[in-house]
């Protein structure tokens, strides 16, 4: 399953993500949404592979979550925020230990970490 998505609206008001950073981060999330709608990723903690998703639907890019990934990031806390100051998202937390790498292989790191 390939997302063909791409996202249209320049910069989401901000010029810190290129729309095609963007993109990276979309479609590494889709692809592993895919895998586990198709029942092919494993469950944590060793209890095997997840059965397939009845409906998942593929992400669109939100211009309001990356605002509030932007605030986030942008703090620098390792701990993370209270859940009121992203209202509605959920927070997947990775610290990129290695700088020698580029801002899509930074994306492509965090992604496959976090998800």
């Amino acid at each position: 399953m390939h997302c063909h998505c791409k996202i249209s609206e320049a910069n989401c008001g901000n010029h810190i993500l290129t729309n095609d950073l963007r993109n990276v981060f979309l479609k590494i999330h889709n692809d592993h949404r895919g895998a586990l709608a198709r029942g092919q990723t494993q469950v944590s903690a060793g209890w095997g592979i997840a059965p397939p998703a009845a409906l998942m639907y593929r992400m669109k890019y939100s211009c309001a979550a990356e605002s509030y990934a932007i605030e986030y990031v942008s703090a620098c806390r390792g701990r993370g925020f209270p859940e009121y100051t992203h209202p509605g998202y959920k927070v997947n937390l990775h610290v990129l230990r290695n700088l020698a790498t580029n801002e899509g292989g930074a994306a492509r790191n965090v992604s496959c970490k976090a998800i």
